[in-house]
C-alpha cells in the first residue's frame, strides 16, 4: 500500500459482504497503525453465535447475527471494543476485524457548534460528495446509538460521512459512526442522532484518496449481494 496521507481513508472489505455473513478474518487491531490514528470497524463475531438463514444481505439494515459482533472505534491510535450493551474495552490486539474505515486524522475544518445542534443538522450543512472523516468533541444532551441512549454525557463522535453513491461499499450515512464516552467507558456504534450542549468542537478533514482492500476468500467470492 502507499504510505498514508491525512484523511486518506483505508477502508477493508464491503460493508454488505459483512452483512451477509464473511465475518471472519481481516487486518489485526494492531495492524490499524499502519495506516490510522482514528477509525472505526466491526469484530469477529462470537464463537457459538450462528448466523441464521438468510437476511441482511443488502447490508442496509439488521445484521444476520445471533448474538451482534462487538464493534471498533479507534480514538487517537487506541482501539476500543464497543459490546451490545454499551461497555467499553480495550480492543485485544490481536483480534480480527473483518470490516474496518481508518484514517491518519488530521482536521483542516473546525468550527464550534451551538446548544441543539442535531445529527438532522449536520446532514445539512455539510455532507460532501466524497467520504470525510469526522469528529465531534464535548457535552452532548444525548446521544442515540444501537446500544441505546445516552444522556448529558461528555465525549467523542467519531466517523465517516458517506456520501450516497458510496452506500453499496461502505454502508449508509448511520454505520461508520461511533461514539465513545471520556471516561472510556461506555460507547455505541452506528450513531442514529444526537443533540449537543454548549461548546461542542466539529472537526473534519477532506479526504484526497480512498483505498479499498478485498478479502482473499472464496466465501467472498461467492457471496450474493
Amino acid at each position: 500500500m502507499p504510505s498514508s496521507i491525512p484523511n486518506d481513508i483505508y477502508q477493508y472489505s464491503l460493508w454488505p459482504a459483512f452483512a451477509a455473513g464473511l465475518d471472519h478474518g481481516g487486518p489485526r487491531v494492531a495492524d490499524l497503525v499502519n495506516h490510522g490514528t482514528y477509525g472505526v470497524g466491526v469484530f469477529e463475531r462470537s464463537p457459538g453465535s450462528t448466523p441464521p438463514n438468510g437476511g441482511g444481505g443488502d447490508g442496509s439494515d439488521t445484521l444476520p447475527f445471533a448474538t451482534p459482533p462487538k464493534e471498533m472505534v479507534q480514538i487517537e491510535g487506541k482501539a476500543y471494543s464497543i459490546a451490545y450493551d454499551g461497555t467499553v474495552e480495550e480492543a485485544e490486539p490481536r483480534a480480527s476485524l473483518p470490516y474496518a474505515m481508518v484514517t491518519v486524522f488530521k482536521p483542516t475544518d473546525r468550527v464550534e457548534l451551538h446548544s441543539s445542534f442535531t445529527f438532522a443538522d449536520l446532514r445539512k450543512v455539510v455532507w460532501p460528495n466524497s467520504p470525510m472523516p469526522f469528529r465531534i468533541t464535548g457535552a452532548f444532551r444525548s446521544v442515540h446509538t444501537k446500544q441505546g441512549l445516552f444522556e448529558d454525557v461528555e465525549g467523542t463522535i467519531f466517523g465517516f460521512m458517506i456520501p450516497k453513491w458510496q452506500a453499496t461499499v461502505s454502508g449508509d450515512e448511520y454505520s461508520q459512526m461511533r461514539f465513545i464516552d471520556d471516561d472510556r467507558r461506555q460507547g455505541g456504534g452506528s450513531v442514529l442522532g444526537f443533540e449537543t450542549g454548549e461548546g461542542v468542537l466539529l472537526e473534519s478533514g477532506g479526504c484526497g484518496r480512498f483505498h479499498l482492500g478485498f478479502p482473499q476468500d472464496e466465501q467472498f467470492n461467492q457471496l450474493k449481494f
